[in-house]
């Protein structure tokens, strides 16, 4: 589970710099998709196999909320690291606009009908009424563990800019977001993705006799899992609870 998207075919490589990854594990169709090669295109995505290769290779995607795109019959079984972490269907495309209609199009088909897992929430898109009051938007430019290349840096200060501009400041509020111990989520996350110890993976290189990669090794990490899954998750919560209390309820409030 790393970004990258290699196989017995060769690696694919960054459509505008050769010397560069496409991403991964969705890298191929966002290179192709980059070359207009392709309309639009659909990657699954748990950890960044959509947001990755679309911010690597310079086109739109997001992950949408789990189950509100149908991923039906697209594996035989599920994965290990669903257990963990949902995965979800999402849009890869050359514009906000194709991200747009591939949605609406989508949540239109009442998937719902045909996969029920699927949530039949409409999709309003565009057309989503905007809020009565600022819209609170959160900026990090450093999650206390990476900080990111140059390039990103300014596109990130460039955002904030025309976010706070005064034209803009009854419509938005921006603050600086600092979230909950990163490094340690970072590690956390290997775990996560192998929550068999990556044992369906070795076995299947086995059995083709396929190395596995540098990377794949690196991103297998092994210790007490589930306790410090528990660990972690505890502590956010309480440390996000002091940050932001719980509002009083009308009968505590009058008391």
């Amino acid at each position: 589970m790393h970004l990258e998207s290699d196989s017995h075919y060769g690696r694919t490589l960054n459509p505008a710099n050769i010397n560069l990854s496409s991403g991964g594990s969705t890298g191929g169709e966002a290179a192709l998709i980059a070359l207009k090669g392709s309309v639009m295109g659909i990657g699954t995505d748990i950890g960044g196999s959509v947001r990755g290769p679309c911010g690597f290779s310079g086109i739109h995607g997001f992950k949408p909320t789990a189950y509100t795109l149908t991923m039906k019959d697209f594996l035989p079984s599920g994965f290990a690291a669903e257990l963990n972490i949902l995965c979800s269907t999402g849009p890869m495309c050359r514009s906000l606009r194709d991200m747009e209609l591939f949605m609406h199009i989508l949540c239109s088909s009442k998937m719902y009908l045909r996969d029920p897992r699927v949530i039949p929430i409409p999709w309003t898109g565009l057309k989503t009424p905007l809020p009565t009051k600022p819209l609170k938007i959160g900026i990090m430019m450093n999650d206390g563990a990476i900080t990111p290349q140059p390039p990103v840096l300014r596109a990130l200060e460039w955002a904030k800019s025309q976010l706070t501009s005064p034209e803009y400041s009854s419509l938005f509020s921006v603050k600086p977001y600092h979230p909950y111990n990163a490094a340690e989520a970072v590690s956390l996350i290997r775990q996560y993705y192998y929550p068999d110890g990556a044992l369906t993976h070795k076995h299947l290189l086995q059995e083709t006799g396929e190395p596995m990669f540098e990377l794949t090794k690196a991103s297998i990490a092994a210790g007490d899992f589930r306790s410090a899954m528990d660990h972690f998750r505890t502590h956010g919560a309480a440390e996000g609870r002091q940050a932001a209390p719980v509002p009083m309820g009308r009968d505590e409030a009058e008391a």
